[in-house]
């Protein structure tokens, strides 16, 4: 049986975690995640026999996407017991998981794959790669106290105001797909980093302004989370590494992000073109894809000759509108303004 678990029930899924994942048995991270993370996050399971045989957390997070704001669900601690796997239990978990989603219209849904083919399976492709930050050695450094802040929300004379403020500055000048920062966001965020004996650290220009955030964790080897600098004294550079993955899920609802380019002379264009989800098939169809320099949506077509049309599956679609990679299977694709700067570090 598939169900989506109570409060009360959400501890019972721990040794289901602790068997998928023993490199965090005997870490503070599991007490953390399962004191912390499952007050607001939703697991579905399926059982046999009352027994948790496997499991899904969706763990929601707001989300700006352009302009406009979404409860975003991110896919962690997928898991099958041992000796359920490979009998297509978790494919089943997940369908069911995505039509959820679909029904309660979500754009889209992401997670951090520890087997991308797996998921490429499931549609999900990949929309973001590992970015570092090259900053200037004039800027002064503070390394802040983490149970400071968590305890009296200031460190060093650096607020958690001030850093939230600077966070959510710096991705909306940045990023069009981010994780909005709050101060419940920053103080779970100082919890978590404790678990890895983490680190926040500011960087100050000459009038001690704060100008970038770092952020590191790992307890035997430092891992840069996130880095966050203002333009004027450092730079973003996307590295080759792949990072999170997404799916679209629910197509009317993420299509409206998408317009024409600025420069492009078409305007107030309609362009034909064939959509394939296996698992979700309220979003496969004939389109008709109306579409000028404010916004876009779809137009079902039935009874459509599609011999001639550009046909993409969800995954490929996901990865071109996120802006990860481009198409060509059109002419129309070159006046196509899709996502860019998508900027998630999130973990779990």
């Amino acid at each position: 049986m598939i169900k989506y678990l109570e409060f009360e029930e959400k501890q019972s899924t721990k040794n289901l975690y602790l068997e998928a994942f023993p490199e965090d048995k005997d870490t503070l991270f599991v007490d953390y995640y399962y004191r912390e993370k499952i007050k607001d996050n939703e697991i579905i399971v399926e059982e046999d026999e009352g027994k948790i045989i496997t499991m899904i957390h969706l763990n929601p997070y707001i989300m700006k996407i352009c302009n406009s704001e979404y409860n975003i669900d991110y896919i962690v601690a997928v898991a099958t017991k041992t000796s359920y796997r490979k009998q297509g239990k978790m494919a089943n978990l997940m369908k069911q998981t995505l039509i959820d989603m679909y029904d309660d219209e979500r754009p889209f849904t992401f997670l951090l794959p520890a087997n991308p083919n797996y998921y490429r399976g499931l549609g999900f492709s990949y929309i973001s790669k590992y970015t570092n930050t090259e900053v200037s050695n004039k800027l002064k450094v503070k390394k802040l106290d983490i149970d400071e802040l968590i305890k009296n929300g200031v460190s060093d004379n650096i607020t958690n105001i001030t850093i939230v403020k600077f966070m959510n500055s710096w991705l909306e000048k940045n990023s069009e797909v981010y994780c909005v920062r709050s101060l419940n966001y920053l103080d779970r965020l100082c919890k978590e980093l404790k678990t890895e004996d983490g680190s926040i650290e500011v960087f100050l220009n000459e009038v001690d302004e704060v100008v970038g955030i770092k952020i590191s964790w790992g307890t035997e080897k430092k891992e840069i989370r996130e880095f966050m600098c203002d333009t004027k004294y450092g730079e973003l550079k996307q590295t080759d590494k792949e990072y999170i993955m997404a799916r679209i899920v629910n197509l009317d609802e993420f299509i409206q992000f998408i317009k024409l380019r600025e420069d492009s002379k078409r305007a107030g264009e309609t362009y034909k073109l064939r959509i394939k989800d296996d698992i979700i098939k309220d979003n496969e169809g004939t389109y008709l894809w109306h579409i000028n320099r404010e916004t876009s949506y779809l137009e079902r077509l039935e009874n459509e000759d599609t011999l001639d049309l550009p046909e993409y599956d969800i995954a490929e679609f996901t990865s071109w509108l996120f802006g990860h990679n481009v198409s060509y299977k059109a002419d129309f694709c070159s006046d196509i303004k899709t996502l860019e700067k998508v900027f998630i570090t999130e973990v779990v």
